[in-house]
């Protein structure tokens, strides 16, 4: 039970990870036009 936990929390910081470099590249990219 507690790797499944594990395992779902590494997941959860992976996507955050994903989600801050996606909005940190659009916001990059608006300020190139």
């Amino acid at each position: 039970m507690d790797r499944f936990i594990i395992m779902r929390y590494n997941n959860a910081a992976k996507q955050q990870q994903a989600a801050a470099a996606a909005s940190s590249y659009i916001n990059t990219q608006q300020v190139d036009k």
